[in-house]
């Protein structure tokens, strides 16, 4: 992932889960951090098709591990 897509991808989803973006690593478990739920993931699904214009179902998601998977 470019940087500059990286640090957006990094900004976005600090907003979703209303974490700090600097607690946010590109390669951490999305899964450890306490803010992540079912919400949370809905949350993030909707925010990825928003932003990149794409569809994709839940279990797609199921495969990736890190931010950076994501």
């Amino acid at each position: 992932m470019e940087i500059h897509n990286q640090d957006r991808f990094i900004n976005l989803l600090s907003d979703v889960l209303e974490r700090d973006e600097h607690l946010i690593n590109i390669e951490d478990e999305f899964r450890d951090y306490g803010e992540w739920n079912s919400l949370a993931l809905l949350s993030v699904m909707v925010m990825l098709e928003e932003e990149y214009s794409t569809s994709f179902k839940r279990t797609d998601l199921d495969d990736c591990i890190t931010i950076n998977d994501l």
